[in-house]
């Protein structure tokens, strides 16, 4: 243990601030009494210590300048000798509250209301290296985000017409009015009451649904409730939502011919709302290619070549939707009988034909 050092003289005053300590240091300090007869004992020894020096002001405190739903990141460099962040956070000029010690120099900041005139969310941090704040750095410049609001639906496009429509809250809603209407249609909207920010739909049509969403205060009787549209991210406050199932798959078949020479017919059957069927093709298990010339639910092969031949095919509508039904195998150059194997999510045919090289013999 060190030396005591000399003695700081206290006059009559039963206090002493001592200054010029080293930071982050721990002391002893003892005190005695004097009067004109001469000096006291020393007391019992106190054990104390210095605060850490406070790392320096966080720099490039990043906030940004405007979010729709609520939900974005803060972000500051590292300080050196900090051990946590505090995070502040206002509404406007009103005073700062505190809203998280971090250890990591970013904050995830979700839920924020849509920002009202002049009312903007406000944040400041500082770093600190220890528990007391006479260890922490100063503020940083306060830093603003507008959340202009978000309307959405989740999926959109649905598959199967299930999908839930969500939106950004706002600071001074009591309800909700969420209006749905088909797209292009005249009649009323529906509408959906509700305390919450979102809304489930499911078993709905195929087709393009409108939503807009009404934010709303109780004024009691006879007024009721007063609404006005929620201020949203889209330049039309409206969102729309389509739901477009898949296609039925069709059944993909070879039927070959059984007279000498290979030919076969690759046929399907129809799926319901296709307006088309794309047909791809690959020889001995190579790359896929398109087969042209496909008009209808069945191509038609000529005199092929020895080889084992690959189909698959795609109903399609006017939207783009394609989807790959099934695929089948094909074998031509030797003779045999069909063998149709099952397995998962496909099926394949392996017919087997006879081809004659001209002399009554078995090309294979």
């Amino acid at each position: 243990m060190a030396d005591w050092g000399s003695p700081a003289g206290a006059g009559t005053s039963t206090s002493k601030t001592l200054t010029g300590l080293t930071a982050n240091t721990a002391y002893q300090v003892q005190v005695r009494a004097g009067n004109r007869l001469g000096q006291g004992g020393w007391s019992m020894p106190a054990d104390g210590s210095t605060p850490a020096e406070p790392p320096p002001t966080p720099a490039s405190f990043t906030v940004p300048a405007s979010d729709a739903d609520g939900n974005f990141r803060i972000s500051w460099n590292a300080s050196a000798g900090a051990t946590r962040y505090q995070v502040q956070e206002r509404l406007g000029t009103a005073t700062w509250k505190h809203l998280d010690d971090v250890t990591d120099p970013w904050k995830d900041i979700t839920g924020k209301h849509i920002t009202l005139p002049n009312a903007a969310h406000g944040y400041r941090v500082r770093a600190c290296a220890a528990a007391a704040a006479s260890s922490c750095s100063g503020w940083t410049a306060e830093m603003t985000v507008t959340v202009s609001g978000a309307l959405a639906a989740d999926p959109n496009p649905s598959p199967n017409g299930s999908y839930t429509v969500s939106w950004t809250p706002s600071p001074v809603a009591g309800k909700y009015r969420l209006l749905e209407s088909a797209k292009g249609s005249t009649a009323t909207p529906k509408i959906h009451t509700l305390n919450a920010t979102r809304k489930a739909f499911s078993g709905k049509a195929d087709g393009t649904y409108v939503y807009q969403v009404l934010s709303c205060i109780q004024m009691g009787s006879p007024v009721g409730l007063v609404c006005t549209p929620l201020v949203a991210s889209q330049p039309t406050a409206t969102l729309e939502v389509t739901v477009a199932r898949s296609l039925a798959p069709p059944t993909l078949s070879i039927a070959p011919d059984p007279a000498p020479g290979g030919d076969y017919r690759v046929s399907w059957t129809a799926s319901k709302d296709a307006t088309g069927y794309m047909l791809q093709e690959r020889t001995n298990g190579g790359d896929w290619s398109d087969v042209t010339g496909v008009t209808g639910q069945f191509k038609d092969i000529s005199n092929p070549s020895a080889a084992v031949y690959g189909y698959q095919v795609k109903a399609c509508d006017d939207g783009g939707k394609v989807r790959l039904v099934e695929r089948r195998g094909h074998r031509a150059g030797a003779a045999g009988s069909a063998d149709r194997l099952r397995g998962v999510q496909k099926r394949q045919l392996r017919a087997v034909l006879a081809r004659s090289d001209g002399r009554g013999h078995l090309r294979r």
